[in-house]
């Protein structure tokens, strides 16, 4: 199987793996994993939607301070921190799934409630909650069944000696009669009552506890004890955005894709998993966009041990929620497997080695903080990459169409105008205003070809023949490390040709390359 963050990024890689021989393999997103584990389909809100807001540097101060409480706050829901203080909570509901007192019926006390709490909490503390019930409920019912024939015969053979007892103490005839006819009455309703539903009975036992789905256990936990679980582990401003925007999505009948890990460890710790994920090998790609939480889930639902990671954390623009670093990972996730091998890739086959080591100056700004390797090209040298600062936004558009003629000459088939955000995309389709383009969305579920489009943190997993980088300047690419991983997906699209254009003065994560650039 192989799992990819969307189904753009699925139905894109499907068309190279028939030539690898793998034509059969089953693909499947994170998302539509979440919904068979969880047993149901959700709303979800853009996942880019944050990371568009985090991207747009036109913004105030205070702005600023509000998204940087969303990047921090997003981060620590996709940590394995989220999932501990949920097991705190679970700990909590388990404490109320099993009452406290002795499972009786028909006046006897058929398990005591210490024989109870040893098979939920010990024998069967290895399954859900929900399946550990279900263990006990067999235990009541077998007791139930064994004893309900003998039961019977005790009040046969007892209202049988009352009868006796009755015709001996009273030689009125009418008396007898009377007293027999209740001794007889009472035995029926006795018999009756034993020989009533037993599975009801058990039932009943339970039935001061609602069970609830998934996600009624999340809305529970963080309405009722998420503020007080969390207090003093993360910063009041932080636990607000968490409930408060929550809140807002439930409203629009929604979640974020960050809910999706805790609904499938709850659902695998109290219900258990229906769905059995018969797999011989799982490849997850693009894994740089997987937090650890997702990964922790991942690792218990699908029980193999076969599995190949792949990820590279110099595109890691999701780093609000994704994967920061591959040995804390490890640690967490895979701690104790004794056969786990970590290779580093560093050869890389799309780019020519122009364009690659462009790629590699950008992201040596934030190379001491990722530590990872820079990427060696395999494939010859190509056409230098061009750099251009153009007098006006009019001037840039104008090279851009006469690039595409240039393009069309060199027979590419695909092609990306890359722009820094959606409205950046909107405005530069107006610009140019040739038929044959097409903005590509987070909506669109396949690549066709042509010239596209894109933005920028859409590109991430596509390439294309050429690429035209627009604006870039350092309003658009600062130097923080989000911009930094952004540009570089940008640059590392581009199989043969990429050009960058500005209208203000090329950013200065390019600066260091010692390209000429020059004015049109």
């Amino acid at each position: 199987m192989i799992i990819a963050p969307n189904k753009f990024f699925l139905n894109y890689i499907s068309n190279v793996l028939p030539d690898l021989g793998v034509d059969r393999v089953s693909q499947m997103t994170y998302e539509e994993i979440a919904f068979q584990v969880i047993g149901k389909e959700f709303k979800i809100e853009d996942p880019n939607q944050k990371l568009s807001i985090l991207i747009d540097n036109n913004k105030n101060e205070k702005q600023k301070i509000k998204d940087s409480i969303m990047e921090q706050a997003t981060s620590f829901k996709s940590t394995v921190r989220f999932k501990n203080i949920l097991d705190e909570y679970i700990f909590e509901v388990e404490k109320r799934f099993i009452p406290d007192r002795d499972f009786t019926a028909f006046n006897r006390v058929f398990m005591t409630k210490e024989e109870i709490h040893s098979l939920f909490y010990r024998e069967y503390s290895y399954l859900p909650l929900v399946r550990r019930i279900d263990e006990i409920k067999k235990h009541m019912m077998n007791k139930l069944i064994n004893s309900q024939k003998e039961i019977i015969k005790e009040y046969e053979e007892e209202a049988q000696y009352e009868v006796s007892k009755a015709k001996f103490e009273n030689e009125n005839i009418e008396i007898q009669r009377a007293v027999i006819r209740d001794i007889y009455n009472t035995r029926d309703n006795k018999i009756k009552e034993a020989s009533k539903d037993i599975k009801r009975i058990v039932l009943e036992y339970f039935s001061d506890n609602k069970i609830l789905d998934a996600m009624g256990y999340y809305k529970e936990f963080l309405d009722v004890y998420f503020k007080d679980l969390v207090r003093n582990r993360i910063p009041d401003e932080q636990i607000k955005y968490i409930l408060d925007s929550f809140s807002a999505l439930q409203r629009k009948d929604m979640i974020e894709t960050e809910d999706l890990a805790p609904l499938m460890y709850l659902t695998y710790m109290i219900h258990g998993i229906k769905t059995k994920f018969e797999i011989k090998h799982i490849v997850i790609d693009e894994a740089q966009d997987f937090s650890e939480f997702q990964f922790y889930v991942f690792k218990k639902i699908v029980k193999s041990n076969s599995m190949t990671i792949l990820g590279d954390l110099s595109q890691g623009i999701y780093g609000y929620r994704g994967t920061k670093n591959w040995q804390k990972t490890m640690d967490i996730v895979f701690e104790g497997d004794t056969d786990l091998q970590y290779l580093t890739l560093k050869k890389t086959y799309r780019t020519t080695a122009e364009v690659m080591n462009l790629g590699n100056v950008v992201i040596s700004h934030i190379q001491d903080k990722l530590k990872c390797p820079l990427g060696e090209p395999v494939m010859k040298s190509g056409a230098p990459v061009t750099i251009l600062k153009f007098n006006s936004e009019e001037d840039m558009c104008n090279r851009i169409l006469e690039r595409l003629e240039e393009f069309k000459k060199m027979n590419f088939k695909n092609i990306a105008i890359i722009c820094k955000t959606v409205g950046d995309c909107l405005v530069m389709e107006q610009h140019l205003n040739r038929g044959d383009i097409h903005i590509i969305s987070d909506k669109d579920s396949e690549y066709n070809g042509g010239i596209s489009i894109v933005p920028s943190y859409l590109s991430k997993g596509l390439e294309f023949d050429a690429v035209i980088i627009t604006n870039c300047d350092d309003f658009n690419y600062t130097e923080s490390e989000v911009d930094t991983k952004l540009l570089y997906v940008c640059i590392t699209r581009a199989m043969n040709v990429l050009d960058i254009y500005s209208v203000d003065e090329p950013c200065k994560l390019l600066k260091s390359t010692g390209e000429t650039l020059n004015n049109k």
